[in-house]
């Protein structure tokens, strides 16, 4: 906004002095910096076009531009208007993470600051257990952030697996991090690598790989709604079928394991159909039995 004054504080021809409200804003003509205000500038020469541009922390800058026959003849007052404050919600996974703004530390999260100025930030979230995550943000208009801080024990357990795929309790360990940390897809892949060497070993080796799919099934993680109950579910199913195809004459516990999920699932005539088959193929073991008579299925 420009003000015309009746100030004629300038004895030069043609020199004005451009003032701020606020006060001390930078004065830049083109890309130099002059000063701040108030700040004594000499008129464009014959042929020139100078850019003037009032700059302060929390404000919108002021424009003008200007060249000798519309450079003013009196006093410049620039009325400068605040930039309206910004709103910046984090939050994060896990939640709890202490967030430093600035190296100052300013809560937990979920954190809601609701009267930032736009402009650079540099962020720091930390939790125990977790690497800590650095975000640098410009920000110039609200915004909502969510950060993941990682897991390092799962990085161990994925070295740990690709230096010696052998030891199942690596596979087991890993998908339960990956489970406590919300990635179900990953954890399920990491069953249907460990899967193959389950079987082979028999249910004593691999007792605790099939006690996490039971967790899994069992609704022993925080999965928060139904739908994420649902979806560890098939991501179950998926795995049992696939190795299925694989191998058909899995082992009884394996078909025990693939009917009670059916089952869970809410799918009783696929966990009647799966319990058959393997009863065909390892006859009444204990293991198929027990969930024979769940599913109702006679042999």
């Amino acid at each position: 906004m420009l003000v015309l004054g009746l100030v004629t504080g300038c004895s030069r021809p043609g020199i004005l002095e451009f003032e701020s409200q606020p006060p001390q804003a930078g004065i830049w003509v083109d890309d130099e910096l002059h000063g701040q205000a108030p700040v004594e500038l000499p008129p464009p020469a014959s042929g020139q076009t100078v850019h003037v541009r009032a700059v302060l922390s929390g404000y919108v800058d002021w424009e003008a531009s200007y060249d000798r026959a519309t450079w003013p003849d009196e006093p410049v007052q620039i009325v400068l208007q605040k930039r309206p404050a910004l709103e910046l919600s984090i939050t994060s996974q896990p939640t709890g993470a202490i967030v430093f703004v600035d190296s100052e530390q300013r809560g937990r999260t979920p954190l809601t600051f609701d009267e930032l100025e736009p402009g650079s930030y540099q962020l720091m979230l930390q939790l125990p257990g977790r690497q800590s995550v650095r975000r640098d943000i410009d920000l110039q208009a609200s915004e909502k952030l969510h950060v993941k801080l990682p897991n390092p024990a799962i990085a161990m357990y994925r070295q740990r697996i690709a230096e010696n795929p052998k030891p199942l309790y690596n596979y087991v360990d890993l998908v339960h991090e990956l489970m406590l940390d919300g990635e179900m897809t990953d954890a399920m892949e990491v069953l249907a690598a460990g899967m193959p060497a389950a079987v082979a070993e028999g249910p004593g080796a691999a007792k605790r790989f099939w006690s996490e799919i039971d967790k899994i099934a069992n609704e022993q993680y925080e999965y928060g709604s139904k739908a994420e109950v649902s979806r560890a579910r098939i991501g179950l199913q998926a795995v049992f079928f696939n190795y299925k195809v694989v191998d058909p004459n899995a082992s009884s516990l394996f078909y025990a394991k693939f009917t009670r999920i059916m089952l869970l699932s809410g799918e009783r005539e696929l966990a009647k159909e799966i319990c058959l088959e393997g009863l065909q193929i390892h006859g009444k073991h204990k293991d198929l039995a027990k969930v024979a008579a769940e599913v109702g299925v006679k042999f």
